[in-house]
């Protein structure tokens, strides 16, 4: 079987490198198709010898850009075509396709949630895109929601047929994680937060949480992400006078070396989380999480048990939180940590492109 991957850019991204872990473990015959440049992800998939079609499409041309993905569908004779990115012109695409081509099955993938997808932050023409989305996923021959958190939204907010939406959580290679913790000889406790730098994602919290801890044990928050609100970032960290407990270590390439050698991982989102990869890599390396209770969180981690939840946006619960933890004894935090890697099981990549795969044949 044949299936076509619509992705409007090949850049590193959570997207994307799901799409690869995808291709890279599927069962299918599967091509990358990408709207407007290959960008790193794209070329590093080619060199590995899987098929990556770059379109090279206008970001202003629809009616070129819809023709191409046809005309890309009927020379592959595709089988399914999944669009992943909540771009207009993907949607749009997979519209056309239905119209044009019937025999091709549909699948519209909600890697985020309505408001998200829909960009609602932006309000210009934010009409047009809502009205894009909800027609395109609402005559795909099926959704893909990450979490359930995802589904509720879709269904509350594009009015998605429940009965087309099949949840499948995210997949992470827990192999490139398992056994990597260890202990730190040293009394520092070491705190580790990995993500975009975006005001949604939370990290003002962490770091105003910081400035409210009464434990007196030693510690040191690294920050490795970047992004437009860094700078923010660093200016609210001098402001709370905890700059010299925090690293900002921009975007890395060996983030299972530094999850290793880390003690407790924070994600504090103000937003809706849609799934969260980073807490599951995390939870993989056998790290104590504390996170927001925000969005699809609640799905991975059980409060007390696997990890800690924490009311969203609130910076006094997490440093409450964060002093409990740190007082925990150490028998306590080994099971937590062994709670963690075994629930990190559970959302494997090979998990999810059994799914996945399964889900396509239908």
């Amino acid at each position: 079987m044949k299936v076509i991957h619509l992705l409007a850019g090949g850049g590193i991204g959570g997207i994307e490198t799901l799409c690869k872990d995808f291709v890279c473990h599927s069962k299918h015959e599967n091509v990358m198709a990408i709207l407007w440049d290959n960008g790193s992800l794209g070329e590093e998939m080619a060199k590995l010898g899987y098929k990556v079609v770059c379109l090279h499409v206008s970001r202003t041309n629809v009616i070129s850009a819809v023709h191409k993905i046809v005309k890309l569908c009927q020379q592959e004779k595709a089988d399914v075509v999944v669009a992943h990115h909540a771009s207009p012109m993907s949607h749009l695409g997979l519209l056309y396709i239905k119209k044009r081509l019937p025999h091709i099955r549909t699948v519209a993938y909600a890697h985020g949630n309505a408001t998200v997808m829909i960009r609602e932050g932006q309000p210009h023409g934010l009409w047009l895109r809502e009205m894009i989305m909800k027609t395109s996923l609402k005559h795909a021959d099926h959704v893909v929601a990450i979490s359930e958190s995802v589904k509720k939204s879709l269904v509350e907010r594009l009015h998605t047929p429940q009965d087309k939406i099949t949840v499948i959580y995210n997949g992470v290679d827990v192999s490139r994680f398992d056994e990597m913790h260890k202990l730190s000889a040293s009394d520092t406790v070491n705190l580790i937060y990995v993500g975009r730098l975006a005001q949604e994602k939370g990290v003002q919290i962490i770091l105003q949480g910081l400035q409210l801890l009464k434990s007196k044990k030693p510690y040191h928050l690294r920050v490795v992400g970047d992004g437009t609100y860094r700078t923010a970032l660093e200016e609210l960290a001098a402001d709370l006078h905890v700059q010299d407990l925090v690293t900002f270590c921009g975007s890395r390439r060996d983030v299972p070396d530094l999850l290793a050698d880390s003690d407790i991982f924070i994600h504090m989102p103000v937003c809706e989380e849609g799934f969260g990869i980073t807490i599951v890599e995390a939870m993989a390396a056998g790290l104590i999480c504390i996170c927001a209770s925000s969005g699809a969180i609640p799905e991975i981690i059980t409060d007390g048990q696997d990890g800690f939840l924490v009311e969203k946006g609130n910076a006094r619960k997490f440093a409450d939180t964060l002093e409990k933890v740190l007082a925990l004894p150490e028998q306590k935090k080994e099971q937590i940590r062994a709670n963690a890697k075994n629930r990190a099981k559970d959302f494997s990549v090979q998990r999810f492109v059994d799914q996945l795969d399964l889900l396509l044949e239908k």
